[in-house]
């Protein structure tokens, strides 16, 4: 019997994010018999740690202080010597661990690039990232065909070093038969349409765009509601944003939530607005529950929704015009059912976590090829 192969993750934070979900969901899907799958944290404990060490005996914790903490940098170096990985895949572009990585010439080397390319200040701080550092991954994971368009043009990425394979959710956690957050029930109970944001709230999300046109809506028809869950740097600013508007009664800000499934239960409709998504998992997470997308048409958004079919494409950023297509594809009644079918049927067949987990094994075994282990 073949030995197996050893494969390290590796995130920079252990706290709780959508990437630090993401990870610790997609190596509980890989096939151990064939994989001995390892996770190490570079620089702070956290929810998603503690969680995860309750589910593997496989987790490290290297306590890097900072990106340019030498004494953690050549910890990470020991733990890597001792640990004899074949394969290690990063989910970090810090550039220390990656220095470190460059000493171990010997060991296959992943990245998985999870920046979207409407994150203007996190790509110029990758240009140089990979200008350094392409060269010592043997395979660059672009999580859509539009990341992989920015890999090349905006970083100068060999396109033959990129591979695209699509973020996914684990549809285990996104249950039609889930109840919703108990603590929202009374607005479900007024009898209005609910239509959501969740995402961080900074400057490439545009939250205040989903402000705009919720106002929009307002003047038009009353009987909407609008819940935006989230936090960041733009929080207070919507807050304000709101106020001014005067349309406080209309709005709750829930900050961070981890049991998104339960408040997707409550959502007629989920708007998403941001400027050039690198893929949007959270669209995933609505469509799995039943929630009919409405979304900026921007980014890699048309690789996960056709129009009227899954979804809704928005062609404009203009409040008024996005508030009139709302109001008038929720009147559809036919085609918001329709949407509602096919969305949970494409989640379930093009975007599951186990489809995601195979493709990457798949990758994998190429990489490994050249080498019997």
């Amino acid at each position: 019997m073949n030995k197996k192969i050893k494969v390290l993750h590796i995130l920079w934070s252990g706290g709780i994010g959508g990437l630090e979900e993401y990870v610790t969901s997609l190596i509980r899907y890989f096939n151990l018999l064939r994989y001995e799958i390892h996770l190490c944290f570079l620089s702070k404990k956290g929810t998603i740690f503690e969680e995860a060490i309750k589910m593997s005996n496989n987790v490290n914790f290297i306590g890097m202080k900072n990106g340019f903490d030498i004494i953690g940098a050549f910890k990470f170096a020991i733990y890597l010597h001792r640990g004899k990985f074949n394969i290690i895949h990063s989910h970090t572009r810090n550039f220390l661990s990656s220095a470190v990585l460059f000493l171990f010439n010997r060991t296959e080397k992943i990245l998985t690039h999870h920046l979207s390319p409407g994150d203007i200040r996190a790509i110029k701080k990758s240009q140089f990232f990979y200008k350094i550092f392409q060269k010592i991954f043997k395979k660059i994971i672009a999580i859509s065909e539009t990341v992989r368009e920015s890999l090349i043009i905006d970083m100068n990425v060999d396109p033959n070093r990129i591979v695209v394979i699509h973020n996914g959710i684990d549809l285990d956690k996104y249950d039609q038969s889930l109840p919703p957050a108990n603590n929202l029930l009374h607005i479900k109970k007024s009898n209005k349409r609910i239509l959501g944001f969740i995402g961080r709230m900074e400057t490439f999300k545009r939250p205040d765009l989903f402000i705009k046109v919720a106002k929009e809506i307002i003047e038009t028809n009353k009987e909407f509601y609008f819940i935006m869950v989230g936090d960041g740097p733009k929080l207070d600013d919507c807050r304000k944003m709101i106020s001014n508007y005067g349309i406080d009664s209309y709005f709750s800000l829930l900050g961070f939530r981890r049991d998104i499934p339960n408040i997707l239960k409550l959502f007629d409709g989920f708007f998403f607005t941001s400027s050039g998504e690198g893929f949007g998992i959270v669209i995933l997470e609505a469509m799995a529950m039943g929630v009919p997308v409405f979304a900026i048409n921007d980014g890699a958004i048309s690789e996960i929704i056709t129009h009227k079919k899954n979804g809704v494409l928005l062609d404009t950023t203009e409040p008024k015009l996005i508030a009139q297509q709302i109001i008038k594809h929720f009147e559809d009644k036919s085609l918001i059912d329709k949407i509602m079918k096919q969305s949970i049927e494409d989640v379930h067949s093009k975007f599951s976590i186990e489809l995601c987990a195979k493709r990457t094994e798949e990758l994998y075994a190429k990489v490994a090829s050249a080498k019997s282990y």
